[in-house]
């Protein structure tokens, strides 16, 4: 019998006004005693998987990101977004990603004004959801490749983390490998939704912080060989800062996956496998 997964509507979550009550509030009580009571509490369920997955560290380890951005400029660029449709384009962006890979369990998708990292997220959680940073709008002129990174990343959370405790789950938790197949998964995942060929130069445009595009095409295999000589170190700080703020893991992780789709395998069905199996195929 063939089930068929009917999708659901994602619920949006609009932080905008909260924000700007809060730069309005910030002029009384100072910056960060504003946010940290105000912003941060009201969008907790958001904020705090960043800080035990990828930050690491309590919120007043955030302090210093907080009080550097620029407010006013923030909220400028969340309203400009506002303004542009972008809450809209981000609904019909998701709604396409499912037309793929459909899901029936419900999420929130926040559209929040952050602290000037991310332009997304969607981290292990007891409520798994999608976050955008709306203070890095102009960062998101790629809207519907950038929803349908995050949204396979929401993906195999539901199905491979949604019963973790994630008080206690970090990134150190995954390996170097791991996490490279993770991030490769989701950057293949919106190319072969927007019908966009896997070249090695089009997944090095995919891959955010890696700099020229051809000259990251040309060091491919030294890329490579470094990623796999680090396979299974914890995806620590230093392992992160070596592999994923430059964009490394994107991009051997994502040549990686392309490999397997151009040998006939299903992307839909590489995100529904679990990660140390896609690490057998790769290596396989």
């Amino acid at each position: 019998m063939i089930h068929i997964i009917e999708p659901v509507d994602p619920s949006l979550i609009l932080g905008v006004d909260d924000f700007e009550a809060c730069l309005v509030e910030s002029e009384r009580r100072g910056k960060w005693e504003t946010w940290k009571s105000g912003y941060f509490e009201t969008y907790r369920g958001a904020f705090q998987p960043m800080l035990d997955v990828v930050y690491q560290h309590d919120v007043d380890g955030l302090r210093p990101y907080v009080e550097a951005m620029d407010w006013a400029a923030a909220l400028a660029n969340a309203r400009a977004f506002v303004d542009a449709d972008g809450v809209q384009k981000v609904r019909d962006a998701i709604r396409h990603a499912m037309t793929l890979l459909p899901s029936d369990q419900p999420f929130p998708v926040y559209l929040l004004v952050g602290f000037g990292h991310a332009n997304g997220m969607a981290l292990p959680a007891k409520e798994p959801y999608l976050y955008l940073g709306l203070e890095r709008a102009k960062c998101l002129e790629s809207l519907e490749g950038l929803v349908a990174h995050e949204y396979n990343h929401l993906y195999r959370v539901q199905r491979f983390y949604r019963d973790i405790d994630d008080s206690s789950y970090t990134v150190n938790q995954l390996t170097v490998g791991e996490f490279t197949l993770s991030e490769g998964l989701a950057t293949v995942f919106p190319l072969v939704l927007l019908g966009q060929p896997l070249t090695p130069h089009r997944i090095a445009e995919c891959s955010p912080a890696l700099g020229d595009p051809a000259e990251a095409v040309a060091k491919e295999t030294e890329m490579q060989a470094d990623v796999l000589a680090h396979w299974d170190c914890p995806a620590d700080r230093a392992m992160l800062e070596r592999f994923y703020s430059n964009g490394v893991s994107y991009y051997v992780g994502a040549r990686m996956i392309a490999d397997l789709v151009d040998a006939g395998y299903d992307i839909c069905a590489l995100t529904r496998t679990r990660t140390e199996k896609l690490g057998e195929l790769v290596m396989n």
